[in-house]
């Protein structure tokens, strides 16, 4: 996700990579899981819905190129 935040590319690859993450989980609104933007770092569980937020307003860690945490 090299895109600028604030870019309707870079939305676009949160849903991807979000769709990508849990592709095969069956989500749901309670459920947590790790969130990779740069404040959480992967150390903190998120619902889905607040993961999407992180990412879209505080952005993914740029080093975060191999999805070991997310499949």
């Amino acid at each position: 996700m090299n895109a600028s935040c604030i870019s309707p590319v870079y939305e676009n690859e949160v849903e991807q990579f979000l769709e990508f993450a849990l592709e095969k989980t069956q989500p749901n609104e309670e459920e947590k899981y790790l969130c990779p933007c740069i404040n959480c770092l992967n150390e903190r569980k998120e619902v889905v819905d607040d993961i999407r937020e992180h990412i879209l307003y505080d952005e993914i860690q740029k080093n975060y190129t191999t999805w070991i945490w997310h499949g």
